[in-house]
């Protein structure tokens, strides 16, 4: 048999856990012994074992049953001692307690209560609360005087107590909560539908005089009455179980089942049609489609299409064209359909047709679009393009302004054909927008509170055209450097109350400007660029101080004094949109 020596200090009980089912293993020793710090051996020391007295130390048991347990060992004068301790099978176990000696003008509570999640409350003799804990098992040290103790439950009457703390006692106390007979909450539950086919919408009907109910099959918790459409995601028979609940977690089971059946699957309907039987070589040949399928693929170089269309193509070489089409439904089904076009051979060789278009007006730097479309053409020249595609587009900038003609000629057997349009590049128009001059006197202080360093409404001002606004401050720094943390940062709100902060920002969402060391002078500080809408605004000014204690990255040693902000007046300037 292995030996486990066990040595427990122990001043104020913390804790308290439900015990585990026992094992009827044996062979299993035990042996308990208490000390002072000293290292003096203390008799007579009551042994509670899972809150039942079994003896007194020194103590010895042979026979203990392995798994979880709680030991408690009380003597007056001294701590109650308390363990949550594991036993397993063919061991020796050997506890030498250290009890800690009570100090003489206070006493020990020992509060234990027979049900979980239990709220346990000691008043004193003023009725002012002196513990509130959830704990099964706890212990206090208190001064001596009366107190009382109760433990409450939601649904279970509460029990109060009045117990007396005696100096340099234990005193202990035992909540009996007794839980009433609970009726459990009615619950009917049903599904409107015996049988549906897969892809159908069943519907789950509840009532409940509970406060919630839990549906399986991934439904969830739901209110205590109520009605769901729901899909089931594959087939075969379901059922479907509800719990209702009451506040005490009573509950009631009801089950309710639906055959999904497999659907059956049409493939999907398809037109498809060619608009001629024959064509002439360089002529487009025109095809439509319609389907209540997802999609339609299409031979001959068209590819995957819509599940309606139509469009026109061109061959490169004359024949018999067939084309085939599949539509696609659902569990991939198919449907094709077959039309096809004789393209004749060209009785003569005729010249290309070509279409040409550009971009009519672009600012200087601006993308302008040229674009091309040719038939019937052997190769193709177009400006500004290297190596042109029969047909095509592209886009380019000018960086000066002026009329660029753009020709394109189109190339084949028969000859040529050229054409011909205009960019016209002309330089942008320029905004301009007047800087918004301010005046103020904003005062900021760092030792007057809330009303000393916010000024609300340090200045207001009208935006006529939206866009980016640096807002900068003349500031007047009056004291030289005998105060090294005048620094401020602003806020702009819009009549609605709408707050704005600065995109340059250099402190979470605001933007700090720092005391400007020196002697006594002005400066104009850039305070943030916002972006602001057209309407009418209040800047709000605020000192550093509120904030700093977050970001203090910008302090010059502690602010402990007055550390003040004038604010002279504001320049407010567009930027850009």
């Amino acid at each position: 048999m292995n030996k486990i020596w066990v040595i427990f200090v122990l001043i104020i009980l913390g804790c308290s856990k439900a015990q585990l089912p026992l094992s009827p293993e044996l062979n299993t020793t035990l042996e308990i012994n208490a000390i002072n710090p000293a290292g003096e051996k203390i008799d007579s020391v009551q042994v509670f074992w899972d809150s039942k007295i079994i003896g007194i130390t020194p103590y010895k048991n042979e026979n203990i049953q392995i798994g979880l347990h709680s030991l408690r060992l009380m003597k007056e004068g001294y701590h109650v001692f308390t363990q949550q301790l594991l036993f397993e099978q063919n061991q020796q176990y050997n506890i030498e307690a250290v009890l800690i000696p009570m100090p003489p003008n206070v006493g020990e509570l020992v509060i234990s209560v027979n049900q979980d999640s239990s709220l346990v409350t000691v008043k004193n003799s003023t009725e002012n609360t002196v513990v509130q804990t959830y704990e099964r098992t706890s212990s206090h040290i208190l001064p001596i005087g009366s107190y009382i103790v109760s433990g409450e439950k939601p649904g279970v009457p509460k029990v109060v107590k009045a117990v007396e703390i005696l100096a340099g006692k234990s005193t202990a106390v035992n909540l009996e909560l007794i839980v009433p007979d609970i009726v459990p909450p009615t619950l009917e539950f049903s599904i409107n539908e015996d049988s549906v086919q897969f892809g159908d919408a069943i519907t789950l009907n509840w009532q409940s005089n509970g406060y919630q109910v839990i549906i399986d099959q991934g439904i969830g918790t739901r209110g205590p009455n109520g009605t769901e459409k729901i899909v089931c995601p594959s087939t075969g028979l379901k059922i479907f179980t509800a719990t209702a609940y009451d506040n005490n977690n009573i509950t009631t089971v009801k089950k309710d089942t639906v055959l999904v059946e497999p659907r059956i699957i049409e493939p999907p309907s398809l037109e498809f049609s060619v608009n001629a039987d024959s064509v002439e070589f360089g002529y487009p040949v025109q095809i439509e489609w319609y389907t209540d399928g997802n999609q339609v693929v299409i031979d001959q170089g068209v590819g995957v299409r819509g599940s309606m269309g139509s469009e026109e193509l061109f061959f490169a070489n004359p024949g018999n064209k067939v084309f085939t089409a599949i539509a696609s439904g659902q569990e991939n089904t198919t449907t094709i359909r077959q039309d096809s076009v004789f393209v004749k051979e060209a009785p003569i060789p005729i010249l290309p047709v070509l279409i040409l278009s550009t971009t009519s007006t672009v600012t200087v730097d601006s993308l302008a679009a040229i674009t091309w479309h040719s038939q019937n053409a052997d190769y193709i020249v177009v400006d500004y393009v290297g190596d042109a595609d029969l047909s095509g587009n592209i886009e380019l900038s000018f960086s000066t302004p002026g009329t660029r003609i753009v020709t394109a000629t189109a190339f084949n057997q028969a000859g040529y054909v050229s054409a011909q349009d205009t960019i016209e590049v002309v330089i942008p128009e320029i905004v301009s927008v007047d800087d918004i001059i301010l005046s103020a006197n904003s005062n900021l202080r760092a030792d007057k509170g809330e009303s000393g360093y916010t000024d609300m409404n340090a200045a207001t001002f009208k935006v006529e055209r939206a866009g980016k606004y640096q807002i900068i401050a003349e500031v007047w720094y009056n004291s030289g450097d005998s105060q090294m943390n005048e620094s401020y940062y602003l806020e702009i709100r819009n009549e609605a109350g709408n707050t704005y902060f600065p995109h340059n920002s250099n402190a979470g969402i605001h933007k700090i400007i720092a005391d400007e060391p020196g002697e006594p002078h002005t400066a104009s500080k850039q305070s943030g660029i916002f972006k602001l809408s057209v309407g009418a605004y209040f800047i709000d000014a605020f000192h550093y101080v509120k904030i700093a204690h977050i970001y203090p990255q910008y302090l010059n040693g502690p602010i402990d004094g007055a550390e003040s902000v004038k604010i002279l007046g504001f320049k407010i300037v567009y930027l850009d949109d």
